[in-house]
């Protein structure tokens, strides 16, 4: 079968295609997934480059990717929830990322029926990607209708989710994106655009109830300079999170930092709202598994409008 895996850290080259790779065998508790589409995010790269917590305790070689959605082709006999033949969206383990393969296991307890108004791209942008969006804005940062949201990085993979879901439970939105990307945020609801290549966020914008912070580094330190006295800052990249939220004690601020959570129940309703029209997940570009490292390298460039999934 299909796989890409790394056997060392380091930049796209270290991704290696293997279209010999052993098949999965079922073992107690797992079902076997013939993938469809495989999303593609932040924390792969950071895996593969070696800057991920999850690399603490990876073991090499080891394959990419957590979200991805396919059919179920077998299955442990005590499985009774789902049957031969579903069409599911999943999340793998942090511990074992297997995403970029053309057949994965995955566990019930991830998994979820795919609608067939959800196609196979959308469904594995879900389970990191929309979670993020989702817990990001309300379970940590508990927006409330009418209040002013920041999102950074809005064009992107979790930003442009972020922005339709505060929209949909009415938030005021504020987005920074260049200027290339204006007309895509402003049809995914965005109430004000701010182009961070000519202007500096924090000294245009004050009185923020939330920052959703995607972007981390400097960004996510500045975001703390333009919350309310009971605003809050969310910041989501792991590799800087520890010097914003130094800051954000420093400062006086709320800010937390998160990973988003397997929830069954928010994975279904994030299907709803596709197959009703009310969310739209953009594909940017849909590559093959042995295009691994073109996707990395469009990811790493920072410019990618949407999600990018590869596929066997």
């Amino acid at each position: 079968m299909e796989k890409v895996q790394i056997a060392s850290f380091g930049g796209v080259e270290v991704l290696q295609y293997n279209i010999d790779a052993p098949m999965p065998k079922v073992q107690q508790g797992e079902m076997l997934i013939k993938v469809h589409a495989s999303g593609v995010n932040p924390i792969d790269a950071k895996i593969r480059n070696g800057t991920s917590f999850v690399c603490q305790s990876l073991a090499l070689p080891s394959g990419l990717g957590y979200e991805i959605s396919g059919e179920i082709i077998d299955l442990d006999n005590d499985i009774t929830a789902f049957h031969i033949g579903q069409k599911v969206i999943s999340r793998l383990d942090f511990a074992v990322p297997n995403g970029y393969s053309e057949y994965v296991l995955v566990k019930p307890e991830n998994t979820v029926i795919k609608p067939e108004g959800v196609p196979y791209e959308a469904g594995a942008s879900l389970p990191i990607a929309a979670l993020t969006a989702w817990q990001a804005l309300f379970t940590h940062g508990q927006m409330k209708k009418g209040e002013r949201v920041l999102i950074h990085a809005g064009a992107g993979g979790v930003g442009h989710i972020a922005i339709q879901l505060a929209k949909l439970k009415g938030a005021y939105v504020i987005t920074t994106a260049s200027k290339r990307n204006h007309e895509f945020v402003k049809s995914l609801g965005a109430d004000e655009i701010i182009d961070y290549t000519q202007v500096e966020f924090y000294k245009v914008l004050d009185d923020i109830d939330l920052v959703i912070d995607l972007v981390g580094g400097d960004t996510g330190v500045h975001s703390l300079d333009v919350v309310g006295k009971t605003g809050k800052v969310v910041t989501v990249p792991s590799v800087t999170k520890d010097r914003v939220l130094d800051q954000a004690k420093e400062k006086g601020v709320n800010a937390c930092t998160m990973i988003a959570s397997m929830d069954l129940q928010e994975l279904n309703l994030l299907c709803d709202l596709i197959v009703k029209g009310a969310l739209h997940i953009h594909i940017s570009k849909k590559l093959n598994f042995n295009a691994a490292a073109e996707a990395h390298q469009l990811l790493e460039s920072g410019h990618t409008v949407g999600k990018l999934v590869l596929c066997p």
